[in-house]
Parts: structure tokens; sequence; C-alpha cells
């Protein structure tokens, strides 16, 4: 299980720490291949604490520890991760960018496997 304290959130263009999506925390289950391949990278990139404001671009500091930061050791900004990783990797692999292809859709497409494989609904919207 994954649980989902905090994302890093941009506004006005600034990183800040902030409760996920609808204020609510989450508890995520997590398949065995996926805790395995978290336990590899953190061995070859143990989390490290950063710093941001709490919620608002003046709010007050907090430091978490992050699992994936960027190559200045600060927490990894969706943007730049889309121009510089992501949009690569589609373009190599022979992907159309859009939004049929977004995050937003790998996460429908990922809850309609787990409803295939026999999933209950209740389960999955938990």
């Amino acid at each position: 299980m994954v649980h989902v304290d905090r994302q890093v959130k941009l506004i006005a263009g600034r990183q800040v720490f902030a409760l996920p999506k609808g204020g609510k925390t989450r508890t995520v289950p997590l398949p065995e291949s996926v805790a395995r391949s978290l336990e590899h990278h953190i061995a070859q990139q143990p989390p490290t604490g950063v710093s941001l404001p709490w919620r608002s671009v003046d709010g007050p500091p907090v430091t978490a520890s992050v699992l994936f930061r960027n190559i200045e050791g600060c927490a990894v900004n969706h943007v730049t991760f889309n121009r510089v990783a992501r949009r690569p990797a589609l373009d190599r692999a022979g992907v159309l960018r859009g939004r049929e292809n977004g995050m937003h859709a790998l996460r429908h497409f990922y809850a309609s496997v787990l409803l295939d494989a026999g999933e209950s609904i209740k389960a999955l919207s938990e």
C-alpha cells in the first residue's frame, strides 16, 4: 500500500506542498512488481528532504521526504518532467501526443483493466 498524504502542486509557476486533490489523503494498493521497482529505486536514490511552502506560495515551509527529485535535488516539476522526459519517450515509442494518451487516460485505462480482471467497482473507487 502507498499512503498519499501530500502532493507537489504548482501555483503561479511555484511549487508548494498541498493535500491531494479534493483535500483527501489516500491509501492505494500497490502491485508487488511496482513495490519491488520502488524498493530498487529507493536503494539507488534514497528519499531526501525537500522544503516547500504549505498550500500557498507564502505558506509556512514544510520539509518532507520525496521519492523522485530532479537533477538539482528538488521536487520534480510536472511541467518540466513532461517536456524533458515524458514527451520525448512518447515520441521515441511512436505514441501520438494528446489527451487520449495522457496521464488521465492512463489512469482510466488502468481502472478498466482492473474491472476486466474482476476487481469490484467499490474496491476500485476506494
